[in-house]
C-alpha cells in the first residue's frame, strides 16, 4: 500500500519512516542463510523493524537479524544508514524532496567513511535502490531521479569522476596474450587441463569464482545448434556449445553457453585424467576435497601476476569476469542481456562492470571469434 511522502513534515522523521519501510521490505524478501530455514518468521521481524523508535534501535534490530539468518541485510542497511546520517546532519536540507542527484553525488564525492572505491560503488547502488523504493511507494508520485539531470540525461558517476577505474579488465590484446600464455604456463598439478579449463570457463562464461566451484558433473554438457538464448535476440546459436547450469547468488539459477572450440580439448583431457570428485562436483583438489574460493583466487592471481596483469585490490577471477562483461558491452549487447548473463539482480550493478576506457571504445571484430 502506498503512503504519503511527507507524513511528518520534517526530513529526519520522514526519511527514518521510509528507511524502516524499505528495510522491512528487505526482511520479507532477503535470502535466508543455510541452517536457518524454517526458523525465521519474516512477518514478526518485519513488524519489529517498523516498530523501531529511533535509528540506533533500528540498527540494533537489523544487526540481530543479520547475525541470525539474514546476513544479506547488511548490503541494504549499512549504506543507507550512513547516507541517512549525512542527510540528517546537513543544515541545508529541510525536506525529503530536497534530496536529488547533486546531494547524492556530493555525499559520495566527500566519502565521509573513507571507503574503498569498490565499496562506494556498491553503496551507491544500495542508496539508489532505497530511493527507487520510495518513488514506487509514495502516493504523491514524487520522483528523485537519482543519477539523472533535470532534462532526464544520465549523469557521470561521482565515483568514476575521481579518475579511477571502476573495475579492471583485460583489453583485446591483453586477453589474446593471456590465453596464449595460459597454454604455456607451467602448472604444478598433474592434470594441467584442470586449471586451464577452470580459467577458460571464467573468461568465456563470465562466472563468479563461487559459481565455478559449485558446478556438478551433470551441470555441464555439449549441445548442438541452439535456439535463441536471450529474450531480446532472435538469432539462434549455430554449432557446438557447452551448456552450463549455474547456481548464482541467492541460489538463483541461470544457463551459460560457451562455444565448444574454446574449451573442448581441455574438457576432454580433464575428464580423461581425473577421477570423480566429492559430492559429484565437477572440480575438486587433487586430494578429492572441495576447492576453497581462496585457492581459486590464488590460482587466478598467480596467472595474472606472472604476466603483469594484476590490478591492486581486485581478485584475478573478478578481472576475468569484468573482461567478459566489458566485451559484451563493446559488442553492443543490451545491458539487460548482460545483466542476465552475469546473474545480476540489478542493472545498476551491471553498469559498474562495464565502465570501459575510451581507448577501448572502438570497432572490434567478434572478440571470441578472433581469439
Amino acid at each position: 500500500m502506498k503512503k504519503q511522502l511527507e507524513t511528518h513534515r520534517n526530513i529526519k522523521d520522514d526519511l527514518f519512516y521510509w528507511l524502516k519501510e524499505y528495510i522491512s521490505s528487505k526482511v520479507l524478501t532477503s535470502k535466508i542463510d543455510d541452517g536457518y530455514k524454517g526458523e525465521i518468521n519474516r512477518s514478526i521481524r518485519s513488524q519489529a523493524v517498523k516498530d523501531a523508535k529511533h535509528i540506533k534501535e533500528l540498527m540494533l534490530i537489523t544487526i540481530d537479524f543479520r547475525n541470525r539468518g539474514q546476513s544479506d541485510l547488511r548490503n541494504s542497511t549499512l549504506p543507507n544508514k550512513y547516507f541517512y546520517d549525512y542527510i540528517v546532519g546537513s543544515k541545508n536540507l529541510k525536506s525529503i524532496k530536497d534530496i536529488d542527484t547533486t546531494v547524492r553525488d556530493k555525499y559520495f564525492s566527500l566519502n565521509p567513511k573513507n571507503h574503498a572505491k569498490s565499496t562506494q560503488n556498491l553503496h551507491m547502488v544500495a542508496v539508489n535502490s532505497f530511493f527507487k523504493y520510495i518513488e514506487e511507494n509514495n502516493t504523491d508520485d514524487f520522483r528523485f531521479n537519482l543519477g539523472r539531470k533535470r532534462g532526464g540525461q544520465k549523469t557521470v558517476s561521482p565515483i568514476v569522476a575521481s579518475g579511477e577505474k571502476k573495475s579492471a579488465y583485460l583489453n583485446t590484446y591483453d586477453l589474446r596474450y593471456f590465453l596464449k600464455q595460459l597454454e604455456l604456463f607451467s602448472f604444478k598439478m598433474k592434470n594441467t587441463s584442470k586449471p586451464k579449463l577452470m580459467t577458460k570457463i571464467l573468461i568465456f562464461g563470465g562466472l563468479r569464482g563461487t559459481e565455478l566451484l559449485k558446478i556438478r558433473r551433470g551441470d555441464i554438457s555439449l549441445v548442438d545448434n541452439l535456439g535463441s538464448v536471450t529474450k531480446s535476440k532472435s538469432k539462434a546459436l549455430k554449432g557446438k556449445f557447452f551448456r552450463i547450469y549455474v547456481q548464482g547468488k541467492g541460489n538463483k539459477e541461470r544457463v551459460v553457453y560457451i562455444a565448444a572450440k574454446h574449451i573442448k580439448e581441455d574438457y576432454d583431457n580433464y575428464l580423461k585424467d581425473s577421477e570423480e570428485c566429492i559430492n559429484n562436483l565437477f572440480f575438486c583438489t587433487e586430494g578429492n576435497k572441495k576447492y576453497s574460493i581462496n585457492a581459486l583466487y590464488q590460482q587466478c592471481n598467480r596467472l595474472l601476476s606472472k604476466l603483469g596483469m594484476t590490478e591492486q585490490g581486485q581478485k584475478g577471477s573478478q578481472i576475468l569476469r569484468h573482461s567478459y562483461a566489458a566485451y559484451l558491452a563493446l559488442k553492443n549487447v543490451d545491458l539487460a542481456d548482460i545483466s542476465t548473463l552475469l546473474g545480476h539482480a540489478s542493472q545498476d550493478v551491471t553498469e559498474l562492470y562495464i565502465h570501459i576506457s575510451k581507448e577501448d571504445l572502438r570497432d572490434v571484430d567478434d572478440i571470441w571469434k578472433d581469439i
